[in-house]
């Protein structure tokens, strides 16, 4: 082979592998996986608070008072207690739900039609697509992240998601004699590591709320910023505006979802949704119950 022909194989091998990465839009894949870091990085002390609220083991005390009260008596680690588990799954699930947005928007996108200036409702689909589609990462993952958020350094049974998932095996696998026993027992390992699915697909499913919110943001502050053209790019601080808005929307239409999920999750018995309804509602009997810890939730969302 020439010098020619090897340089201009190199060359069409180098356009196919872009072409390639173009057309599975590789890049949101890779800012999916940064951000799932990032968002760990910053906002799971708030999430820890969350979740407390949520299983009632921060009493009536505010988010600041419970940060304030965590970090004195377990330090940093108790503010970050369980993250390994939704910093392994979120940079995936951020890859996967970004990866599956951009996706289907090409599948829903009519011909001719400006993918950045989609219709509302077409936003809202692949939104909503992108979030079921990663509740088999979310369901485990969330589980694992609950049940060591609410130990403290009083209590702690665990160390990490690892030991969890060891204890959770060895106590399905108990009177595996045959084949058939090892695997019935792991199908309920399986089941009982991804404890409310349905709760957690319908949350899920409120992806579209974030994405839907988030694309009609940035064309307001598009719109209305008057040192911005229709050619110029999205300026920085319109998507982190946009980002914000649409994580607190998110936040405030799901939270009580959120909650219900997360009582299902800590239960150590099987537990239903009415029965996690009547749980939460019960004591104060009032609808504020469903959301507490939301400030800390809002937080989040804006960090």
């Amino acid at each position: 082979m020439s010098a020619y022909q090897h340089a201009e194989l190199t060359k069409s091998k180098s356009l196919s592998i872009k072409s390639f990465l173009q057309q599975f839009h590789t890049s949101d894949w890779i800012s999916g996986f940064v951000a799932g870091v990032a968002q760990i990085a910053s906002g799971h002390p708030f999430d820890t608070i969350k979740v407390k609220l949520q299983a009632g083991l921060g009493g009536n005390v505010s988010t600041t008072k419970l940060f304030v009260d965590i970090f004195k008596t377990e330090g940093l680690f108790g503010l970050y207690r369980g993250a390994l588990s939704p910093l392994v799954g979120a940079c995936i699930l951020n890859g996967l739900e970004f990866g599956v947005y951009n996706e289907c928007k090409e599948l829903l996108r009519a011909d001719g039609e400006d993918i950045h200036n989609m219709p509302i409702k077409k936003i809202a689909i692949a939104g909503a697509l992108s979030g079921i589609s990663a509740t088999f990462i979310t369901l485990p993952v969330e589980y694992l992240k609950c049940n060591l958020q609410i130990q403290s350094n009083a209590n702690q049974r665990f160390r990490g998601p690892y030991d969890l998932m060891k204890h959770m095996y060895k106590l399905q696998m108990v009177g595996s004699n045959s084949i058939f026993d090892r695997f019935t027992n792991f199908c309920k390992f399986y089941k009982s590591i991804n404890k409310g699915f349905l709760i957690t697909c319908v949350r899920e499913s409120g992806i579209a709320i974030h994405f839907t919110v988030y694309e009609i943001m940035k064309k307001l502050l598009k719109h209305y910023d008057p040192n911005t053209s229709n050619n110029t790019n999205v300026k920085s601080w319109h998507s982190l505006v946009s980002g914000a808005a649409a994580g607190c929307a998110f936040w405030t239409i799901m939270y009580p979802i959120d909650i219900i999920k997360s009582r299902i999750q800590i239960n150590p018995k099987p537990m239903s949704i009415l029965q996690a309804v009547h749980e939460i509602y019960k004591p104060n009997r009032k609808l504020s119950s469903f959301y507490m810890g939301y400030n800390s939730a809002i937080a989040r969302a804006i960090v």
